[in-house]
C-alpha cells in the first residue's frame, strides 16, 4: 500500500520525471487504478509524459482499445518522439497478423518522401514486424545516421520489402 501511495504522490507532482517514473511503475505493476490518471496524461504538456502514458496503455497493458488512440497520436502529436512512439505501439498491435491492409498502409509511409527519416524507419521494422519476419536490425541501425534521401533508399532492400508486401494476406 506505501508504494501505491508513493505512486500517487509522484503522479501529482509537478515534475515531469517524477511522473514519468510513477507512469512507469504503474505499467509494469499493472495497476489499472490508474487508468484514468494515464488516460488524461495523454494530453500532457511534456512530451516525455505523453509517450509514458503511451507506453502504459499500449506496450505494459497492450489496450486494444488503445488502438485507434494511439493511431491520431502518431498522425497529429507535435512531438517526434511522441509521434514515433504511438506509432510503434500502433503497428505493435498488429504483430504477426500478416495483415494485408496494415502492411500496405506502413508501406505507403515508408515510400512518403515528406515524412521524417524516424517515423520511416519504424515503418520499415513494422512491415517486419506485422509480417513475422526477423527484423533486419543492423539496417535499422544504419537507418539512425541516413541524412539524405539517396542514403535511406540505399539502406533499405526495397525487392525484400516488396516480396513481403506481396505476402501479406
Amino acid at each position: 500500500m506505501k508504494e501505491v501511495e508513493k505512486i500517487q504522490d509522484l503522479i501529482k507532482s509537478n515534475d515531469p520525471n517524477h511522473i514519468y517514473d510513477a507512469l512507469i511503475d504503474i505499467g509494469k505493476k499493472h495497476l489499472y487504478d490508474f487508468e484514468e490518471t494515464v488516460n488524461k496524461l495523454l494530453d500532457h504538456d511534456e512530451p516525455e509524459v505523453r509517450r509514458a502514458a503511451i507506453m502504459v496503455l499500449s506496450t505494459y497493458w497492450g489496450r486494444k482499445d488503445f488502438i485507434s488512440k494511439s493511431e491520431e497520436i502518431w498522425n497529429n502529436d507535435p512531438d517526434d518522439l511522441v509521434r514515433v512512439t504511438a506509432f510503434i505501439s500502433w503497428f505493435s498491435y498488429y504483430a504477426k497478423s500478416n495483415d494485408k491492409k496494415i502492411t500496405d498502409q506502413l508501406h505507403q509511409l515508408l515510400t512518403k518522401k515528406e515524412l521524417d527519416f524516424d517515423m520511416r524507419k519504424e515503418a520499415f521494422r513494422g512491415i517486419y514486424v506485422v509480417n513475422d519476419k526477423k527484423v533486419p536490425e543492423k539496417i535499422i541501425d544504419n537507418l539512425d545516421f541516413v541524412y539524405s534521401e539517396k542514403e535511406f533508399n540505399d539502406c533499405i532492400n526495397w525487392e525484400e520489402v516488396e516480396d513481403l508486401i506481396k505476402e501479406s494476406i
